[in-house]
């Protein structure tokens, strides 16, 4: 079902039943952009509360549905401000329907080992009760533009620039969390997969300033650094793979940037298997890819750091055929001193 909603809110489904069921949601997307603009307007006003922790927090979120490149942003942030000696610690909802640490958390938690990364919906109680036995020099609050609950010194907020806004209607008709105008709260843009084919910066950019006109508004990649084997974990170079045929597949928001990202390192890809964002894998589906690949003769999949950490149960199966995942990083490709002196200046 929520496949198949997605499918709508982002027009791939234009046939008569889906033009139909749009004009429904469309609706219904009315009605929540409403609620949403009440919410925020009893916090302006004082009819409810916003929660104060007694250190810094930053908040990183994005503005629409599907996967524009937060995590990496919130673990460049994390090791930034370890680098210059402090202690962040990360505030994180983190738990999927199924009770199960989300994979983002885990993309977390693998990446930055020796910082605390504090998981649940109650992000204020969370970090009142780390505060009684720790020290703790910023909070940095992944996922939270939406998260108006809890107070944030700083609201960063990234938007895919390959597709930034979709059709411009808020959820169920559309991708948008809340309405256009709530990027007025930004206080530092980020822009993110622009160096991917179909980035629209320039666009991006001008939409941004019809709502806000002050605040930095800075471009960044996801930069592939290596790949990393998910049975051994031993490095291999970019260049490991150039020119090889390779079976690849995802469960992203937005999975054409992978495979995009894929083509840009002169890789060769049979076939995609494309899921759901969040996708939990299973036995089939597994056992499925493997059987194709032995029918193609391939012997490599390739996949996101996102779908290696929910994969330890099945490498058994991955028999004969190796499977690695893509690490990338941010880059901040232009107004990095300005993201520096944003990010410095609450502290």
């Amino acid at each position: 079902m929520k496949q198949f909603l997605y499918t709508l809110a982002t027009d791939r489904r234009n046939d008569f039943w889906a033009k139909l069921l749009k004009c429904f949601l469309w609706f219904f997307s009315g009605i929540y952009a409403r609620v949403v603009r009440i919410i925020l307007w009893s916090y302006r006003v004082g009819l409810r509360k916003q929660q104060h922790l007694p250190k810094p927090v930053i908040s990183v979120g994005n503005i629409t549905l599907g996967g524009v490149g937060k995590t990496p942003f919130v673990i460049f942030l994390a090791r930034l401000f370890q680098r210059r000696g402090l202690k962040p610690v990360i505030l994180t909802r983190g738990y999927m329907e199924s009770k199960h640490k989300s994979d983002e958390v885990k993309v977390i938690e693998e990446n930055l080992k020796d910082i605390s990364v504090l998981v649940g919906a109650n992000r204020f109680a969370n970090a009142q009760e780390f505060l009684k036995n720790n020290n703790v020099d910023v909070f940095i609050l992944d996922d939270g533009f939406q998260h108006w609950k809890l107070y944030r010194d700083l609201d960063i907020v990234a938007i895919d620039a390959t597709d930034p806004f979709g059709n411009a209607q808020v959820i169920p008709r559309g991708i948008l969390r809340e309405p256009l105008d709530g990027l007025k709260r930004a206080n530092l843009c980020v822009a993110t997969k622009t160096d991917l084919p179909g980035a629209k910066v320039g666009a991006l950019r001008q939409k941004f300033r019809a709502f806000n006109t002050e605040v930095p508004f800075v471009e960044a990649s996801h930069k592939p650094v290596s790949f990393i084997d998910v049975k051994s974990s031993v490095q291999k170079e970019l260049e490991f793979f150039k020119e090889k045929t390779v079976m690849a597949f995802c469960s992203l928001g937005k999975p054409e940037s992978f495979e995009n990202t894929l083509i840009k390192l002169d890789i060769k890809v049979k076939k995609h298997f494309v899921f759901i964002d969040h996708h939990m894998y299973t036995y089939q589906d597994i056992v499925s890819m493997v059987q194709y690949a032995r029918e193609c003769k391939i012997d490599t999949f390739v996949t996101t750091q996102k779908d290696a950490v929910k994969l330890s149960e099945f490498l058994n199966e991955f028999k004969e055929i190796d499977i690695v995942f893509l690490k990338i990083e941010m880059n901040i490709i232009s107004g990095k001193e300005q993201v520096i002196e944003r990010v410095f200046s609450v502290l």
